[in-house]
């Protein structure tokens, strides 16, 4: 039988009786946050004011024309429950490119809303961002 670790005292004990883990079905993977690498800084982008039903894909599509791809590394911020944070990063090949989509879709409308298009933040702490954009984006 597993043991049960509470979140309150951290301590182990033995699971009530009849206890069963609740199953997540496969499709509910969850964001495995790790600080943004040094060789992501210059070339990722912060994305706020979004709309809660912006996707990964919707934020890649209309990202990815300042590359001239079909689509580049994007990830909106979400809750463990897939609700969004209003927020996310894209990724691009090179500095210049993340530079001209600052330029190109700061004030734009996205989903009804205005989009907030920042470099990251290079104070302490480090921007945390997706585990899965990180590995996408350097392989």
């Amino acid at each position: 039988v597993a043991r049960v670790t509470t979140a309150l005292d951290g301590r182990s004990r033995d699971p009530p009786p009849g206890f069963l883990p609740p199953e997540f079905p496969d499709e509910a993977v969850r964001y495995e946050m790790s600080p943004l690498p040094d060789a992501m800084m210059d070339t990722t982008v912060f994305v706020g004011n979004l709309d809660d039903f912006v996707t990964d894909e919707d934020l890649s599509s209309v990202f990815s024309d300042v590359a001239g791809l079909t689509s580049v590394p994007a990830a909106v911020m979400r809750r463990g429950n897939y609700d969004s944070l209003g927020f996310g990063f894209v990724s691009f090949a090179s500095p210049t490119e993340a530079e001209e989509a600052i330029t190109q879709f700061h004030g734009q409308e996205l989903h009804g809303r205005r989009m907030v298009v920042e470099p990251i933040r290079t104070d302490e702490p480090r921007q945390r961002v997706p585990e899965a954009l990180v590995r996408y984006t350097l392989g």
